[in-house]
C-alpha cells in the first residue's frame, strides 16, 4: 500500500478520510511515497507572476511551508487538491487565472479523458476562484486528463500578454512529471461518488508510474 503524508493544514482531516481506505497515511514526510497538499486559502499570485487582486486572500506561512516541503522532498511525488493543485501547477511553471467569474457553478460537469479514449461526463464540485489554465504547446510534458467546459475569468490588468476576458480552457485534473492535481474537492460535499472514485483511481495510477 502506497504511503501518503498530509501536512496539518486546512482540510487535513477531511482529506485523510477520503484517502485512508486506499493508502497508508504516515506522520513524517520522509516516510511517504507522496506528499498531499490539501485545499484551503488562495496561493499568493506572485508565485505565478501576477499582482494580487483585492479578491485574493493568501496565507504566506502556508505558502512557505508547502513550497519548502516541495523543494526539500523533490525526489517524491506530490498530490494537490484545489489550492494544492494550483500551487503545484504554479511551481511547474503553469499559468493561473486569478479570479474566475461566478458563471463557474459550485456543482458542474467535467470531461474525464479515460484510458480507453472515451470522454466521460463526471459531476464534481467547485469552491475555487483561482483556476489552472490548460497549458499550451510549451508544456508538452503535461497530461490534461480532465478539463472543464470553457469558463470566464480575469487576471490583474497588464500583468500578462493575454487578459482572459473571454472563455478559456480550465484544467480540473492534471499530471505533470512528479505532480498530480485536481481542482475539485473529493473530500467535500457536492462531489459525486464517481468524482471521488476517479480521483482515487487516478492517484493510484500516478503513484504506480
Amino acid at each position: 500500500m502506497k504511503r501518503i503524508f498530509l501536512p496539518d493544514t486546512m482540510l487535513h482531516t477531511a482529506t485523510k478520510q477520503v484517502l485512508k481506505n486506499h493508502f497508508k497515511i504516515v506522520e513524517k514526510p520522509e516516510d511517504a511515497d507522496a506528499i498531499c497538499f490539501t485545499g484551503g486559502e488562495d496561493i499568493n499570485p506572485e508565485i505565478y507572476g501576477h499582482q494580487c487582486m483585492s479578491c485574493t486572500y493568501y496565507n504566506t506561512n502556508r505558502d512557505e511551508l508547502e513550497i519548502g516541503l516541495y523543494n526539500l522532498y523533490n525526489n517524491k511525488k506530490f498530490i494537490g487538491i484545489c489550492r494544492g493543485a494550483q500551487l503545484l501547477a504554479a511551481l511547474k511553471g503553469m499559468d493561473l487565472v486569478q479570479d474566475i467569474s461566478s458563471a463557474h457553478p459550485y456543482q458542474h460537469m467535467v470531461d474525464y479523458y479515460r484510458d480507453d479514449g472515451k470522454i466521460e461526463k463526471v459531476a464534481v464540485n467547485s469552491y475555487h476562484h483561482q483556476a489552472i489554465i490548460e497549458p499550451n504547446d510549451l508544456f508538452a510534458n503535461v497530461s490534461c486528463i480532465m478539463s472543464s467546459p470553457p469558463i470566464r475569468g480575469w487576471v490583474f490588468p497588464n500583468t500578462k500578454e493575454y487578459p482572459y476576458e473571454d472563455d478559456f480552457p480550465c484544467m480540473d485534473m492534471f499530471k505533470c512529471e512528479n505532480v498530480f492535481g485536481v481542482q475539485y474537492h473529493p473530500e467535500l460535499s457536492g462531489c459525486s461518488q464517481r468524482g471521488i472514485d476517479v480521483f482515487i483511481e487516478e492517484v493510484k495510477k500516478f503513484l504506480e508510474e
